[in-house]
């Protein structure tokens, strides 16, 4: 009984040992979406806490504040704009490499197919 008690310690030790030192995603972003005539880059500043994500995008249209989830290896954030008066929400979803870059698609009601992006880690 006390040997399975020790394992099952030990168990839970490496378990959450793994998840304090898995992945983050916090810190400032340079964002690319290769739109003709919006190519230009801008940058988000995420907070995480667990796997929710905070903070805000400086985009060409304003800054927005961010909310969204990090699951250790998927993203997903959102944000609402004024363009041309009216508010439109952004979405963003990708996939988290070993270099910290992010790749995934951009969505957003007034665009009917997905932008790809990346979103690389910033000074």
């Amino acid at each position: 009984m006390k040997r399975i008690l020790f394992l099952l310690l030990l168990v839970c030790a490496s378990v959450s040992s793994y998840a304090a030192g898995g992945p983050t995603f916090s810190g400032k972003y340079q964002i690319k979406l290769p739109i003709p005539g919006h190519d230009k880059p801008f940058f988000c500043m995420f907070t995480q806490n667990n796997q929710t994500l905070g903070g805000y995008c400086a985009t060409e249209v304003g800054n927005a504040n961010v909310t969204g989830k990090f699951d250790g290896r998927n993203v997903f954030w959102t944000y609402t704009v004024k363009v041309s008066g009216q508010s439109t929400t952004v979405d963003y979803s990708g996939t988290l490499d070993a270099s910290g870059k992010v790749s995934g698609s951009m969505r957003t009601p007034r665009i009917s197919v997905g932008v790809p992006f990346t979103a690389v880690p910033s000074k």
